[in-house]
C-alpha cells in the first residue's frame, strides 16, 4: 500500500496554459532523458539537412 500523498501543484490559469504547451512538455521530458535529447537533436539535424538538400536540388 502506498502511504505517500501525491504532490499537488496549484497553477494560475496562465501557468496552466503554459504547462499545456507541447514544447514545454518536450523540454521537461528532455531534461529527464539523455536518449530523448539525442533523438531530438538528431531528428532536427536530419530534417535541416534534408531541407537543405531539397533546396539545392530545386535550384
Amino acid at each position: 500500500m502506498n502511504n505517500k500523498t501525491p504532490i499537488k501543484k496549484t497553477f494560475t490559469p496562465v501557468e496552466e496554459l503554459i504547462e499545456m504547451q507541447t514544447e514545454v512538455a518536450l523540454v521537461d521530458s528532455m531534461l529527464q532523458s539523455k536518449t530523448l535529447t539525442i533523438m531530438v537533436i538528431l531528428g532536427t539535424t536530419s530534417f535541416a539537412v534534408f531541407m537543405y538538400f531539397l533546396f539545392n536540388v530545386a535550384s
